[in-house]
C-alpha cells in the first residue's frame, strides 16, 4: 500500500516537471497489466522519460501444481521508464523500473470423484473442501521492452503508442493456503503453498497501447 502511494506521488511530481519540458504528453493506457494513465516528457527525438500507473482487477482460471484455481488479481504497477529512439523515429527501446504491488486471491473447489494431491498426500474432494489462498508481491522490479510511438514526429496533437515488454518480478514475497475441509494437514498445505510459489512465473509479460495528447 505504501509503495502504491509513493508511486502515485512520484507520477504526480513527474507530470508537474514534465509540463515544463518542450515536449510533454498525457494520456490513457490499457493492456495486460490493466488500465491507467501515462505521462511522457520527450527531451529530443532520441530520448524521453515516461511514467505510468496501471491497475488490474478481474478473474481468470489458472492451474497451479495440477489443480485449477480461480484467480482474482488486485495489482497496481507504477513505472518510471527511459525511452530511447535509436533512429529518432517511431521505434523505441525502453528500460526502467516499477513498483509492483499485487495480491492474487486464489480458490479451487475440486470436483467429486478423483483424488487430488495436496503436498505429499492424496485427498478426496470432501477431505479438501475448498482451497483458498493468497499470492503476494510487494517489490521494485526491472522492466525491459520495445515499442512504437505513432505520433513521434508530431510537434503536438493526438498519438498512439504500442509497447511489448517484461516486468521481471521474481518469485512472490508470500504464498498462503488454507482448506475448508478437515482432512488436509497443515504441513501438506504449507508444502502445497511452496509448490504454488515454485509454479509461478518469475516474469510478467506486458503488452499495452496508449492514446495520448502531446502539448
Amino acid at each position: 500500500m505504501k509503495k502504491s502511494v509513493l508511486a502515485i506521488a512520484a507520477f504526480a511530481a513527474f507530470a508537474s516537471l514534465g509540463a515544463n519540458a518542450a515536449d510533454f504528453s498525457l494520456g490513457g493506457r490499457l493492456g495486460l497489466s490493466g488500465a491507467g494513465v501515462e505521462a511522457t516528457a520527450k527531451f529530443s527525438k532520441h530520448v524521453g522519460v515516461r511514467a505510468h500507473i496501471t491497475g488490474l482487477n478481474y478473474s481468470l482460471d489458472y492451474e497451479y501444481d495440477g489443480i485449477e484455481y480461480e484467480i482474482e488479481p488486485k495489482l497496481t504497477i507504477g513505472s518510471l521508464l527511459l525511452d530511447v529512439h535509436p533512429m529518432g523515429g517511431l521505434f523505441r527501446v525502453t528500460l526502467g523500473g516499477a513498483a509492483y504491488n499485487g495480491k492474487f486471491n486464489i480458490s479451487a473447489t475440486p470436483s467429486p470423484g478423483p483424488t487430488y494431491q495436496v503436498g505429499n498426500n492424496y485427498y478426496t474432494s470432501t477431505e479438501i473442501g475448498t482451497l483458498n489462498g493468497e499470492i503476494e508481491y510487494q517489490k521494485v522490479v526491472p522492466y525491459v521492452g520495445v515499442g512504437w510511438d505513432f505520433g513521434a514526429r508530431k510537434s503536438s496533437g493526438f498519438g498512439i503508442t504500442v509497447d511489448i515488454g517484461v516486468f521481471f518480478r521474481g518469485k512472490p514475497d508470500d504464498v498462503t493456503l488454507t482448506a475448508s475441509g478437515t482432512g488436509v494437514s497443515a504441513a501438506n498445505l504449507a508444502l502445497e503453498a511452496n509448490n504454488i510459489e515454485d509454479d509461478t512465473a518469475s516474469y510478467h509479460p506486458s503488452v499495452a497501447a496508449s492514446f495520448y495528447y502531446r502539448f
